[in-house]
């Protein structure tokens, strides 16, 4: 139940994904922490998000950092000096 000074999360659809699971591609809108954030707002951050980390320096670091946990899982010592 909603009531006045409560929190509510809210995210809007046009269609009903509780009968059709197709029906969450209709997202119109977001409503978290007592903002509206329409869809095109979110499509636009997910742009961006996805722009910032599609960089070659993000896949080099990301790369970086994958090796060295699978070294630290296996045991194995870094090749680098130290």
């Amino acid at each position: 139940m909603l009531e006045p000074g409560a929190p509510a999360d809210l995210l809007i659809f046009k269609r009903d994904p509780t009968r059709d699971l197709s029906a969450l591609s209709s997202l119109q809108a977001v409503i978290a922490d007592g903002r509206l954030h329409s869809k095109e707002s979110h499509d636009g951050a997910v742009a961006r998000y996805r722009g910032y980390f599609n960089g070659s320096m993000y896949d080099a670091i990301s790369m970086f950092m994958a090796k060295r946990a699978a070294q630290s899982r296996s045991g194995l010592k870094s090749s680098a000096p130290g």
